[in-house]
């Protein structure tokens, strides 16, 4: 299971509101709670949108497609935020990417300056003598145990995330702020 329990993708109009995703309510003759509940899902689709938008221009990867098995795509997605909040953390705020060569030569000089300073302290990552996490490149071992085949039915007593957060947005009376 590649979403967490109580969890969904949030989607725009070209997907189909299923047990993993989101979606907004389509049409005009809506209630004032589907209105409400779409507009909220907008807020979080343009936020993620947004952070996406962010990643992309640090990270070049991210500007075509990526050629891996779609399972591996959020452990590099993953991969790629950690990073970026280590390049912040480390005083590196730029969101603009220096030249790829500077790059690699600033995280393997940063890498080699942070081992030194703390070698009793364990790494989440072991870097080889040039910085690179050789112990993660080619690997994916850790999409093994990921089910193959059809995806499971879903009982149809069972409300969708979408449904779930509707009847949230109701319980809670929200409404779309008025500008």
């Amino acid at each position: 299971d590649l979403i967490l329990p109580d969890h969904a993708i949030a989607g725009d109009n070209a997907f189909v509101e299923n047990m993993t995703m989101a979606t907004p309510i389509p049409g005009t003759q809506i209630t004032d709670v589907e209105d409400a509940y779409n507009f909220y899902l907008s807020q979080v689709r343009i936020t993620i949108e947004r952070a996406f938008g962010i990643l992309v221009h640090r990270w070049g990867i991210l500007r075509r497609p990526l050629s891996m098995s779609i399972r591996k795509v959020p452990s590099i997605v993953i991969c790629l935020m950690r990073l970026h909040n280590f390049c912040i953390d480390n005083g590196d705020s730029r969101r603009t990417p220096t030249p790829r060569s500077r790059d690699e030569r600033h995280i393997r000089q940063r890498a080699a300056t942070q081992r030194t300073r703390d070698d009793e302290r364990q790494a989440a990552v072991s870097l080889d003598s040039n910085g690179i996490p050789s112990a993660l490149v080619g690997s994916g071992h850790h999409f093994r145990d990921a089910p193959r085949g059809r995806r499971p039915r879903r009982n149809n007593n069972d409300l969708t995330p979408m449904r779930k957060m509707i009847r949230k947005v109701a319980d809670a009376d929200l409404r779309r702020p008025a500008f």
